[in-house]
C-alpha cells in the first residue's frame, strides 16, 4: 500500500468515525491478531527490502515504517 493510500483511507474513516480522532491507535502483531500493541512512534523514512530488514538510515528512502 503506498503511503497516499493509507492516508485517504484514514481520512475517509475519520469522516465516517469522527469520535475516533481521540481513540489510541493500535496495532496487530501478525494477520491472525494474536496480539495487540499501542503505536508509540511517528513514522520514520528509510530503506526496506521487502523483507525483515528496515534500515532508517538509508541512502535510498523507498518506504515508511509507521511504529
Amino acid at each position: 500500500m503506498k503511503l497516499k493510500e493509507y492516508i485517504a483511507g484514514l481520512n475517509a474513516f475519520v469522516k465516517e468515525n469522527p469520535k475516533a480522532r481521540n481513540f489510541d491507535v493500535i496495532y496487530s502483531r501478525d494477520d491472525e491478531g494474536n496480539g495487540f500493541q499501542g503505536v508509540y512512534f511517528s513514522p520514520t523514512l528509510g530503506q526496506w527490502d521487502g523483507d525483515y530488514e528496515f534500515d532508517d538510515a538509508g541512502t535510498k528512502p523507498n518506504a515508511v515504517c509507521i511504529n
